[in-house]
């Protein structure tokens, strides 16, 4: 095998509670927590509910159950399910260097609960999925693959740690995984659609069908990353350390606006909506062309490109005062379309020079008098140098659960995910996050 597949599975063979500090710990609790909460707020939509009716067109032998609904399938399908749910409001977690690594955590779960895995033995696992996600982006241009192998490859590492498969092995699921996920890009080429978050879903179950195969005796490529593009001497950063670098999302936005409408929202405050002119949104160049250049940003006619629209979230956030979940009748408010059309992306060379150390964004407003008024963010809550409280993370939890779980199922579930390495059977806590 080449370099990078034996790093992977020598770093998921290996790993135990002694290499883990407390900070790491609580890092991984912090991110299920997090996680937990964006599969909740995306339960009640229809695609996310698609996603688990496909689920249950199998059943395996132990079987999984899909995150919150608790039917019966498969584990790669409920990695499917599960991790659509996680990304559908693009409100998980982000590592800057490429990707969503939360997408990992369902798929991980699910495999948990088919061999009865302890809370400790589960939390090694998803540290190996996040650790493996997190040092392939790191090393994006060298092993060339994309953020949907990113979460294939951590998945199927994590799940071999849960399968007790040894080196050998472990390298075969993470071969099968990284030839077996190909990835075209969905974003910045007109409008998007559902299938941003299938794609995460469709990588998910990738990984775990990678680790099950596996498990039943298939090969893979003995040079997987060579395959994909990478040098023969090609490595990976080494592997560890990295659990806690995602950063974490106020509002149900991509992140490249989280700091834009924490200004936006500032204004709000200030101006009402009726006395706007024109907005300037000043921000990177990688936010610039991700989500601030495309003609179909100001259009915004669907939920999925306005998840993903700069003039779109910052407009929402000016006429409400926060970035919503979003509804049919925020794509048709006449306020939001107004100022819409009234603003203006641009890039400010002084904040692209200081990213990814800071990811802030400056929106200036000339009013109709001319007033000038502006606001600027340089660190959006949740940004590692500024982050969520885990009392925010809770009521994050409690916010999207409030219409599924109980009072009492909601206190149980935040007690067992944050005393996670102490649950004698992850399959305690999958059955508390059942919807009632």
């Amino acid at each position: 095998m080449d370099r990078p597949t034996l790093q992977i599975a020598d770093y998921a063979t290996s790993l135990t509670n002694a290499n883990l500090d407390d900070h790491a710990r609580h890092a991984i609790k912090r991110r299920l927590v997090d996680t937990i909460a964006c599969a909740l707020a995306a339960y009640p939509t229809p695609p996310a509910a698609a996603a688990r009716t496909l689920a249950t067109s199998a059943v395996s032998d132990p079987p999984a159950h899909v995150l919150i609904s608790g039917a019966p399938t498969t584990p790669d399908l409920a990695a499917y399910a599960g991790a659509f749910g996680v990304r559908y409001w693009d409100l998980n977690d982000t590592y800057l260097h490429g990707g969503h690594p939360s997408d990992t955590i369902p798929g991980i779960l699910a495999v948990a609960e088919t061999t009865n895995a302890a809370g400790s033995d589960t939390l090694l696992a998803l540290v190996v999925a996040y650790e493996t996600f997190c040092a392939l982006s790191d090393a994006i241009g060298p092993v060339g693959s994309s953020a949907a192998g990113h979460i294939a490859i951590g998945s199927a590492a994590g799940a071999s740690r849960l399968l007790g498969f040894d080196r050998e092995r472990t390298a075969t699921a993470v071969s099968l995984a990284a030839v077996s996920t190909i990835s075209r890009g969905v974003r910045g080429h007109g409008a998007l659609t559902s299938w941003r978050a299938g794609q995460a879903g469709n990588a998910a179950r990738s990984g775990i069908f990678a680790a099950l195969a596996a498990q039943h005796g298939a090969n893979g490529p003995h040079e997987p990353f060579q395959t994909l593009g990478a040098a023969e001497s090609d490595e990976l950063p080494t592997l560890g350390g990295r659990v806690a670098g995602s950063h974490l999302k106020a509002h149900p936005a991509e992140y490249h606006a989280q700091a834009a409408i924490s200004s936006a929202i500032d204004l709000h405050r200030q101006l009402a909506p009726d006395s706007i002119e024109s907005i300037v949104v000043h921000t990177y160049a990688h936010a610039v062309a991700g989500i601030g250049s495309h003609p179909s940003v100001w259009e915004a006619n669907d939920i999925d490109t306005a998840l993903h629209s700069m003039p779109f979230l910052v407009a929402a956030a000016l006429a409400l005062g926060e970035a919503p979940l979003i509804e049919e009748r925020h794509l048709n408010d006449p306020t939001i379309k107004r100022l819409m059309a009234r603003t203006s992306v641009v890039e400010d060379p002084t904040i692209t020079a200081v990213y990814h150390a800071t990811v802030a964004s400056r929106v200036e407003i000339t009013t109709i008098d001319g007033t000038v008024h502006r606001a600027e963010c340089t660190q959006p809550k949740g940004h590692t140098a500024k982050p969520l409280s885990d009392a925010e993370l809770d009521a994050k939890f409690q916010r999207h659960a409030a219409s599924l779980l109980s009072s009492a199922q909601q206190a149980r579930a935040l007690q067992q995910m944050w005393v996670l390495d102490d649950l004698p059977h992850i399959t305690d806590l999958l059955a508390t996050l059942r919807a009632s």
